[in-house]
Formats: C-alpha cells, structure tokens, sequence
C-alpha cells in the first residue's frame, strides 16, 4: 500500500513540475540548483568510484585474512558492510551478488562464473536466512560460515 502511495505521489509531483514549468519558465530555473545537487551527489560516476574503493577494500581484507591478521568473522563483518547499498546492516540478493562478484575477482587462477551461476550460488546463500526475511544478517553468515573462535566487531 504504501509502495503504491509513493508512486502516485511521485507522479503527482512529476505533473505539478512539468506544469508549473509550461506555466511558469522561471520555475525550471528554481530547480535547476537542486536538480544539479543530486546529479553531483548520485552521479554515475561517484558510484562507479565508490565500486572501486569497495574492491579495493575487497582485496585489503582478502590478504589480511590470509596473513592471519583479521578472523574469518571480522572479515564477515567488514563483508557484509561494504555491500550493504542500502545500510540495512542485511543483503539482499543483488547485494550478495554484487559482493560474490567481487570476492570472485580476486581469484583470477579460477575459472570465470556464467550469470547463471553466479544467481545459483548467490541463491544457495539463502538457505542460511534463518528468519526468512529475505535478508542475510551478519548474525546468519557468521553461524554458518565461521570458522575460527576469535571475537569480530
């Protein structure tokens, strides 16, 4: 219900725009700075840019966790938060997916995944979804995939 709500007063604000707009041609220049804003603060490019710095974290993790340096549960831990898009503190599958995509990149002596695969192994992660919310918590991961007793965040 409230899904449908917020689609119909997105397009109720989008009329009322492009008619004050029509009406009034000094209006568009009104918005034009917000407009700006948000193409400078949710640009492609910043999220592209941001990507990178997450596979680049992605591999600083990768190689503590093989010297030993972090446990298996803070190497979760930080897992899970860098591909929490939607700060949930969960992933979705799209978040599992972009995380598996990532993880994958840095075992370049592997054989590369199809798509079909990837959403096979992603879907196989929700056989840890314990509540059934549709989410993978980090309280899940770590009951079924910690290996090692150390103490993480």
């Amino acid at each position: 219900m409230a899904f449908l709500r917020n689609h119909i007063l997105s397009f109720v604000l989008v009329v009322c725009s492009s008619v004050m707009c029509h009406v009034r041609p000094d209006f568009a220049e009104a918005v034009a700075p917000e407009l700006l804003e948000l193409r400078t603060r949710w640009g492609a490019a910043d999220i592209i840019r941001d990507l990178d710095h997450i596979k680049q974290d992605v591999q600083k993790i990768t190689k503590l966790q093989d010297s030993g340096e972090i446990s298996t549960n803070e190497a979760l831990f930080y897992f899970l938060r860098m591909h929490d898009f939607d700060d949930n503190r969960k992933l979705d599958g799209h978040e599992l997916l972009a995380a598996m995509s990532h993880a994958l990149e840095h075992h370049e002596n592997e054989k590369p995944m199809n798509m079909e695969e990837k959403e096979t192994i992603v879907d196989s992660f929700f056989s840890y979804d314990d509540n059934q919310d549709g989410f993978i918590s980090y309280p899940e991961l770590r009951k079924h995939l910690s290996t090692d007793d150390k103490e993480a965040p």
